[in-house]
């Protein structure tokens, strides 16, 4: 299964001059833990950074006024991306690595696709296993193993 096949592309986006007191009420009104900022290059939409809540604790923990600072101002410029094509398991590897809860997903030509959390993955992942473990042919490699 590829990335393009589970990835949630319902992508929570900003333009880089947004304030971060508008996205902060954008990700608690739709329960995201991430908004990607977004730039228009040569008519794509391309993600140039992101916004976590550990950036929007820093705004807070340093008593600055979100509505006075852009997201550009707090953004992780170059985010960790996978492509539409990537597989699975590798990518879950890969963002365990990392310490990654979510990335962006490229589609082709570098167009923003959407998002993957770690556990879109882990339950993509699991649910894969569950089927293999109850289908007629696994149970027939138990049965055979058992005698």
């Amino acid at each position: 299964m590829s990335i393009g096949e589970i990835c949630d592309k319902r992508v929570p986006t900003a333009p880089a001059a947004t304030t971060v007191l508008a996205a902060v009420k954008s990700m608690h009104s739709c329960g995201d833990r991430m908004i990607v900022v977004t730039d228009e290059r040569g008519g794509r939409r391309v993600a140039v950074g992101v916004v976590t809540d550990y950036e929007l604790l820093g705004v807070m923990a340093q008593g600055e006024d979100p509505s006075q600072i852009t997201v550009r101002d707090i953004m992780c410029p170059c985010p960790a991306f996978v492509s539409e094509a990537d597989d699975v398991i590798d990518t879950l590897c890969w963002m365990h690595r990392h310490h990654l809860r979510d990335v962006i997903v490229h589609g082709k030509g570098g167009a923003l696709l959407g998002t993957v959390s770690l556990n879109q993955l882990a339950d993509s992942v699991a649910s894969e296993l569950s089927e293999v473990a109850s289908s007629p042919e696994a149970h027939c490699v138990q049965d055979r193993a058992l005698h």
